[in-house]
């Protein structure tokens, strides 16, 4: 499900501010990471980096669970910052075991290092069940993409 709210300018101007000061744009990500550009390519080629967090419209933003305005002509692509930790890892997992074994090894650390916190706080881990069948899902299956769109009326208060 994608949540769409009416279009407000004012927000946008302050959300495209907010995204571009915040996150890293995808012509800046490898060097954020500190790696190689090659290594960010043959990550993205091997589908092993999350979506962007944000695109950036003339028109709207939209991210995997939200969009602001009509989406127009693109001009920007930004990364959440934890994208940062995960590209090094993935590019020290590159260079360990080569790009034919990168998505495996990612899901292996994924899963192993997420049964382990889920191990140590075993008191709460019910709560958390849903994340770690998301994420296993994510690598072992299909996963399914929002497919529709609900609207939400927005009442914004002047400051």
């Amino acid at each position: 499900m994608v949540i769409a709210f009416d279009f407000d300018p004012r927000l946008y101007e302050d959300s495209v501010r907010w995204i571009q000061s915040e996150c890293v744009a995808v012509d800046e990500l490898h060097a954020a990471a500190g790696i190689a550009r090659r290594d960010l390519d043959d990550a993205l080629a091997a589908g092993v980096i999350p979506r962007p967090t944000y695109q950036l419209y003339d028109c709207g933003i939209a991210s995997p669970v939200a969009s602001l305005g009509v989406t127009g002509r693109l001009f920007g692509t930004y990364y959440g910052p934890a994208v940062v930790g995960w590209l090094r890892r993935a590019s020290v997992y590159r260079a360990r075991y080569g790009i034919n074994r990168l998505p495996d090894r990612l899901r292996e650390w994924v899963e192993r290092d997420f049964r382990e916190a889920l191990l140590a706080q075993a008191e709460s881990a019910s709560q958390f069940g849903w994340y770690f069948s998301m994420i296993h899902e994510r690598f072992n299956g299909e996963w399914q993409q929002p497919t529709s769109i609900v609207r939400i009326s927005t009442i914004w208060l002047p400051r």
